[in-house]
């Protein structure tokens, strides 16, 4: 097996499950509050001048962004887009 092909498994597989985890941490005796704005948490961009950026926000100060292209994780970092 190559590392894309295994790539192609692992990433979506981490990053679903780092967005299942992260919807345990805000429970509060059985109701989760949605933290998250009108706005999307989950979008297309262009990161560093690289285009087809899957970023994502984990939290309110955490976001990542996955590179479609190469089926990678490009970046993680704390505060805003």
């Amino acid at each position: 097996m190559d590392i894309k092909r295994i790539s192609w498994i692992l990433i979506p597989s981490l990053l679903a499950l780092i967005l299942f985890v992260n919807g345990f941490q805000n429970k509060d005796n059985g109701h989760q509050e949605s933290t998250h704005s009108e706005e999307p948490w989950v979008f297309r961009s262009v990161l560093d001048w690289r285009a087809r950026m899957v970023t994502l926000e984990l939290d309110d100060e955490f976001w990542v962004a996955y590179d479609a292209q190469y089926a990678s994780i490009y970046k993680v970092w704390q505060d805003g887009v």
